[in-house]
């Protein structure tokens, strides 16, 4: 019965905006190894296809382009983008924007090249040199106890950085550490540290407007519908509400 009253609704919503010229302004990071992207502004890639279930069911049209994921952050804040996505919930970010609920969950690891035994007691380790990509939601599984923490642009460079023994671990998604990592000839050693659930962020401008309960209302049908490969991109979309 509730199945059938959320489709209800959202069949509403989707009559409501699906003859609307108005577009949302999508911010997709662009720092995601191909799992998602922006093609002629709409989206692409395995990631992507969560986010079309919730826009289809919504009814609502989009434009999307690709940003860091710094830039997404601000230029969401400040209300020149609708969305940004895909992007783990934090309590920093709340203040921020309005996360849309839980679609799936994401694994985070720590990794090093080196035979190292990674463990809670290891990450413990006085003066450990951690990376990580600037304003990564994994900075928070980062002890206080670390000697420096080096923060980069992009994915890649943790993986020279780690190569080169400039750092001695870094903090990544579990399934991007997997996919980079797996062809490194370097002995791989992982520890996952947590997990945090992953949808979209809305500006504070939809708060209250029938495009943000549209949003949400499409979410939690499309965390049940969709079930992303959780061996391609580490995720777990069954258990959503468990964080």
């Amino acid at each position: 019965m509730r199945f059938v009253i959320l489709t209800c609704v959202l069949h509403v919503f989707s009559m409501t905006y699906a003859h609307s010229s108005e577009r949302l302004s999508v911010g997709v990071i662009d720092d995601t190894v191909g799992w998602i992207g922006v093609e002629e502004g709409q989206l692409t890639g395995d990631l992507s296809k969560p986010y079309h279930c919730v826009f289809d069911h919504s009814g609502l049209e989009i434009e999307a382009i690709s940003v860091s994921l710094n830039r997404g952050l601000v230029e969401l804040e400040l209300g020149r983008l609708d969305i940004v996505l895909p992007i783990a919930r934090t309590s920093q970010r709340d203040e921020k924007a309005d996360f849309a609920g839980p679609m799936y969950s994401a694994g985070f690891s720590i990794v090093s090249l080196r035979s190292l035994q990674l463990d809670a007691a290891f990450a413990e380790t006085p003066r450990l040199r951690y990376g990580i990509v600037l304003g990564f939601v994994g900075k928070q599984f980062i002890p206080e106890s670390a000697g420096r923490v080096e923060e980069v642009s992009d994915w890649s460079q943790l993986v020279e950085m780690l190569k080169l023994q400039r750092i001695d671990v870094a903090v990544m998604p579990s399934g991007m550490a997997k996919r980079f990592l797996d062809s490194e000839r370097e002995v791989l050693s992982a520890w996952e540290v947590g997990v945090i659930p992953v949808s979209l962020y809305m500006s504070k401008k939809l708060r209250d407007t029938d495009v943000q309960r549209a949003l949400m209302l499409a979410i939690q049908r499309c965390k049940i519908e969709e079930a992303i490969n959780t061996e391609f991109v580490g995720v777990d979309s069954h258990s959503p509400s468990s964080m």
